[in-house]
């Protein structure tokens, strides 16, 4: 959760790229062990990111990556959390599933001399350790849909939401902005709400039930595009596919297809690719004993915040060149 004040600094971020030399050892190929704990690797998302995280730990060829699956649960990142003790890595990344609860054990990391980076979003507030952080913002990425869909739904119109796990920080985060968002048009009405799991099969059996007991729904919201996409399978079967305003959250190359050929009406553009990337950066710069760059300090926090993206049709080539 990217919470709590943001000072203007002049961050690294802001200047020239850290220019210097690696040491003896890192020049001889010494790799240093770095750890990161998914999520849960059961998202396509959280998939994307250990995909381009590898891919930049490659590229880096200075550190040795060892990946933890979360299984999309706090209890099950805690003893891996705990396990690091042991391990011992130069540097760990989480996708915290709980911000606050999970402080205690990344302060045992950072006392033990070991570099903590939050990914996704922020800890809590209440973090009383420094510690880095990368990804974007959450709760803008849903309250430019919610804004979105205040601005172009009619007024009294019916949405749905498609939801992931509760619990889960995209989750939670997503669905609190685009609710702060869709609140600007009071004249709308929620009729129908669904967690799926993270699942496109679970997304297609909850927006058949939407249909059956709300045929006049005007609107889906879904906290990913997988699922979004799963929801618009339900809506070709119906025939009501460019007819009801559909959007998502992480931009893929079939929500690219979707958008060209009106059946989504708007997909938020949060780069995984780049996120990955970070990960592999800001770890290989931890683990080094470098500062990573960073563009905003939140609360205890030096984060790199990547910026979301709304994506129509009407912007599709501007934003998705190669589209």
């Amino acid at each position: 959760m990217v919470e709590g004040k943001s000072e203007d600094t002049n961050t690294p971020a802001e200047t020239e790229e850290t220019t210097e030399a690696p040491s003896d050892t890192e020049a001889a190929g010494e790799k240093k062990k770095v750890v990161y704990i998914a999520g849960g690797l059961n998202n396509p998302s959280a998939k994307l990111i250990v995909e381009a995280l590898e891919e930049e730990v490659a590229r880096l060829g200075n550190i040795e990556l060892q990946v933890m699956d979360g299984e999309s649960s706090a209890e099950k990142q805690l003893p891996l959390l705990e396990n690091c003790l042991t391990l011992k890595p130069a540097a760990v990344a989480i996708s915290a599933q709980d911000p606050k609860g999970q402080l205690a054990a990344l302060k045992k990391l950072v006392e033990a001399d070991i570099p903590v980076l939050s990914c996704e979003s922020t800890m809590d507030a209440s973090a009383d350790f420094d510690y880095y952080g990368v990804g974007g913002d959450l709760e803008l990425q849903g309250k430019i849909l919610g804004e979105y869909f205040a601005e172009t739904l009619p007024e009294g119109a019916e949405y749905a939401m498609i939801s992931g796990i509760q619990g889960n920080m995209a989750q939670i985060l997503r669905d609190k902005g685009f609710r702060d968002g869709i609140a600007s048009n009071p004249t709308l009405k929620e009729v129908f709400y669904q967690d799926c799991g993270f699942d496109r099969a679970k997304a297609v059996s909850a927006m058949q039930d939407c249909l059956q007991a709300h045929p006049n729904v005007a609107g889906v919201f879904s906290i990913d595009t997988p699922m979004a996409l799963g929801a618009l399978q339900a809506l070709k079967d119906a025939g009501k596919n460019g007819e009801v305003l559909l959007v998502g959250i992480d931009l893929n190359d079939e929500g690219i297809l979707s958008l060209k050929d009106g059946d989504m009406s708007a997909i938020v553009k949060m780069d995984l690719q780049e996120e990955g990337r970070r990960i592999g950066q800001m770890l290989s710069d931890m683990a080094w004993g470098q500062e990573p760059e960073w563009t905003d300090q939140i609360d205890t926090c030096k984060y790199y915040t990547i910026q979301p993206i709304l994506v129509t049709k009407d912007n599709l080539a501007e934003e998705v060149p190669e589209s």
